[in-house]
């Protein structure tokens, strides 16, 4: 998930008169993308004022146990307030779930159970209210299910139109890449993403397309230094070799070939050849699933002779 799709979001479900689902789920992605919390991390944020502190510069979200806590002595999550972000602050958002939400933050009684952030959402004509205020220790407040929440979050996608493939787990990466991107240090968003290991914060940080032309980019190999001859054409002979020689054409019964490779016959890459009269083809770097639907396809369609990993079919 990037910011951008995190935008979205927030603008589809938590502008004004949002019902309580609608802006339970934004501040949850929110606070999970800036937080980099997984889902079972999200699920155990509990509203009590001790555990889920908030300053007029930042809050604290206290987790008190996570997959990385080995020793589950609880870890505390510190999120700043944005004020250029307005009403989708991060912060901001938690305030007003907490009021619309009506959660009581202290207990009343010594056995009594305040409950999660996260929570499910009885509907009501008024927009919604929380299912269940308080429990007890014998009869806690659960959290929303991950099944739920992830039904919830990619019917929320879907209708804030973002599309790709988005998972819950998606807001941790996410956050994460996107501080990557604004220059955070790796050691910075190692302590705020509670990783052990410090090469787990390149596992979970995506490149942007930048960052991933700039490869070829700085490989040195434009320009004048490819041709029709030369070098320039034993480098493509080169690659050439890597990729697979033929593919074929979309259709359940193609009519042509699709080459990916220049051949001895002189085509150019890309160009397409007509099967009209029987031919040899050579299937490589094809998986057997596949390279058997195109033998199939060519076979019945123009009685090809085919060559296959070495061994030769006959129609």
């Amino acid at each position: 998930m990037s910011a951008a799709d995190l935008a979205a979001v927030l603008c589809a479900h938590a502008g004004p008169g949002a019902p309580l689902l609608r802006l339970m789920m934004a501040t949850t992605v929110a606070l999970m993308f800036y937080g980099f919390l997984r889902f079972d991390d999200m699920a155990e944020v509990s509203v009590h004022a001790d555990l889920l502190l908030i300053t007029p510069r930042h809050m604290a979200i206290f987790i008190p146990r996570s997959k990385t806590d080995v020793a589950m002595d609880g870890q505390w999550v510190h999120i700043a307030r944005l004020p250029h972000l307005g009403g989708f602050c991060p912060v901001a958002l938690t305030e007003r779930l907490l009021r619309q939400g009506a959660y009581r933050r202290l207990p009343a009684a010594a056995d009594e159970d305040v409950g999660p952030l996260l929570r499910t959402v009885q509907y009501t004509a008024a927009g919604g209210r929380l299912q269940r205020l308080v429990g007890t220790r014998a009869s806690p407040v659960f959290s929303m299910s991950y099944g739920a929440f992830r039904s919830n979050f990619l019917a929320r996608l879907r209708e804030a139109g973002v599309s790709g493939n988005i998972k819950p787990h998606s807001m941790r990466i996410g956050g994460n890449s996107a501080a990557a991107d604004a220059g955070v240090p790796a050691s910075l968003r190692q302590v705020h993403g509670r990783w052990k290991p410090a090469t787990m914060v390149g596992h979970y940080t995506r490149p942007t397309l930048e960052d991933t032309l700039g490869v070829t980019r700085a490989m040195g190999l434009a320009g004048g230094s490819l041709g029709p001859s030369g070098a320039g054409a034993s480098g493509i002979r080169a690659v050439a070799s890597v990729s697979p020689p033929v593919r074929a054409a979309a259709g359940p019964r193609p009519a042509a070939v699709v080459l990916a490779a220049p051949p001895a016959g002189g085509l150019a890459a890309g160009a397409v050849a007509p099967l009209a009269a029987p031919r040899a083809l050579v299937l490589r770097g094809v998986g057997r699933s596949s390279r058997r639907g195109v033998t199939r396809g060519v076979r019945v369609a123009h009685g090809v002779r085919l060559a296959v990993s070495g061994r030769r079919r006959s129609s």
